[in-house]
């Protein structure tokens, strides 16, 4: 589990918050801020794979980056769905599928971010999603200027 601290620290527990230690990354790595659910701050949206903790996904100035080492190193993500990323989760139901709220829309993956389609239908006319959440029943909720609006026959 990761935890915030101030805008440089972060901090780690491998036993579910029973400890915790801190944890400063090198100067030339970027931060992740986050927890087991999607934690988003004004800096950087994050989601962390609910199957695997060193798989995450975290935006940075709307742009996705990936890591496979618990945020230790990051790398910009090849397949994103759009360039102005604002908000990324992962179904904890089927940990393959993600949706990402853009500037653009709503998008979802099926194959782990490799590909996206949109999945706009019930939103208003080409809209920002601030936000997007997965609910533990594959319920898809999406956060845009015109209030929050569930996503139907995901």
């Amino acid at each position: 589990i990761y935890a915030r601290g101030d805008y440089y620290h972060q901090y780690v527990s491998e036993d579910y918050g029973h400890k915790w230690r801190a944890k400063d990354p090198p100067a030339d790595v970027k931060i992740c801020y986050g927890s087991t659910l999607q934690f988003i701050d004004a800096y950087r949206p994050m989601a962390i794979d609910p199957h695997d903790g060193n798989h995450v996904f975290v935006i940075d100035n709307k742009t996705l980056l990936e890591s496979h080492d618990s945020c230790d190193t990051t790398n910009t993500f090849a397949s994103a769905p759009n360039t102005s990323m604002n908000s990324i989760a992962f179904d904890p139901g089927k940990p393959d599928t993600l949706y990402a709220g853009t500037d653009g829309g709503a998008y979802i993956s099926f194959d782990s971010g490799k590909t996206w389609n949109q999945v706009n239908a019930g939103l208003p006319d080409i809209t920002v999603v601030y936000s997007i959440a997965v609910d533990k029943d594959s319920n898809v909720y999406a956060a845009t200027p015109f209030g929050i609006f569930k996503l139907e026959g995901r």
